[in-house]
């Protein structure tokens, strides 16, 4: 259960940093082409204070994104041990796209502008199947 849990918290972690990190980057891009020079030092400084000042909003949806993609992955993989790598990589890919997607048929908009685009949204899939990769070997498979 410790390890499950460990899993779970470094899949978490690696995805929201991930995810943040884009969406950080992608707003320094846009920022980039309105003619804005943006140095290394100020990047990374953005960096850090998306990834704190978002913790409050985006790492709960994350959370939750991930747990209910998780749970998904835990009942097929318990039926096809086989697919269990591929299938929390790909839960995880799945689940953040499926959050933004959702927001933005909830509310009308993009929730994170830097999900606007199919780039974008790939992106933030892709820190998802980071994190599901992380959390399927982390976690053993009898503890899945």
């Amino acid at each position: 259960m410790i390890r499950r849990v460990t899993a779970f918290i470094l899949a978490f972690l690696t995805t929201y940093v991930l995810a943040t990190v884009a969406i950080a980057q992608a707003n320094l891009g846009y920022l980039s082409g309105l003619g804005r020079d943006i140095g290394f030092a100020e990047r990374l400084g953005y960096i850090g204070h998306d990834v704190v000042g978002m913790a409050g909003m985006f790492a709960p949806i994350v959370l939750v994104t991930l747990l209910i993609a998780y749970a998904v992955v835990a009942l097929i993989a318990s039926r096809a041990p086989a697919l269990r790598l591929a299938g929390y990589i790909i839960g995880g890919f799945t689940g953040m796209v499926a959050v933004y997607l959702v927001l933005q048929a909830v509310f009308g908009m993009n929730a994170v502008w830097a999900t606007a685009n199919a780039f974008g949204l790939t992106v933030q899939g892709l820190a998802g199947a980071v994190g599901g990769y992380v959390f399927a070997r982390v976690n053993p498979r009898s503890a899945a």
